[in-house]
Parts: structure tokens; sequence; C-alpha cells
């Protein structure tokens, strides 16, 4: 009898741990649908002024047709240093502060570095560049 009872308990033990982490689960995805972002901002470091204002038109365009209604896209940008060590504290200043959720970098006018500055910055903030 007791050896009965002892190889039935590791099955209900197991039967009830299971179903305690589906349930935990079940309500961790409710929690995460009530509780995402609404708000998406997207940063752009670009290399002239003029793509500024292209990139903000952009975001709207997106906005206004592309995205269900609780949803909002927002759009921070500006001028890209030809100092990667400017071009880094921009970054961190404008974008980070911010909250973006994504950055987009332009070809610079001259050189290189810049936008390896900005990568490696959000890198460090585990925010996505491209």
């Amino acid at each position: 009898m007791i050896l009965k009872i002892l190889l039935v308990f590791p099955l209900f033990l197991l039967e009830f741990i299971t179903s305690t982490e589906y349930d935990s689960d079940v309500n961790q995805q409710q929690y995460n649908l009530i509780n995402n972002p609404k708000i998406f901002n997207i940063g752009a470091i670009l290399s002239e002024s003029k793509h500024i204002q292209t990139f903000i038109n952009g975001i709207q365009d997106a906005k206004n047709k592309s995205l269900p209604n609780d949803l909002e896209l927002r759009s921070k940008a500006f001028e890209m240093s030809q100092n990667p060590i400017h071009t880094a504290r921009d970054v961190c200043d404008e974008l980070i502060s911010s909250e973006v959720y994504a950055v987009i970098v332009s070809h610079p006018k001259h050189g290189k570095q810049s936008p390896t500055s900005v990568s490696f910055t959000c890198g460090f903030y585990n925010i996505p560049g491209n």
C-alpha cells in the first residue's frame, strides 16, 4: 500500500506543477496584453537637415495609414555631427532620454565614425539601430 502511494504521489505532484506553470503562463500572457506599450518613439540621426522633415513625414504617414487607433508612433530626429563623440553625446541626450525603441542612422557626408558611435551607443543600451 505504501509503495503504491509513493509511486502515485510523484505523478500527482508533476501534474500539479505543470498545471500551475500553465496557469502562470496564461496569466502572464493576459498581463502582457494589458500592459503593452501604446506609444513607440523612433529616433533618427540624419546626415542633412533636409532629411529630418522627410523622416518626420514618413512617421506621420505610417501612423495615419498603418496603425490601429490605440497605437501611436512618435519621431525624434536630429542632424549628425561630424565629431563621433558629439554624435554619441547627442544620442544619449536626445534619443535615449526620449526612450526610443529603434534608431535609424544615415550615411554621413564625410567619414564613417559618427554612425559607428551611434551603433556602439545604441548597442550599449540594447536599442536596435540600423
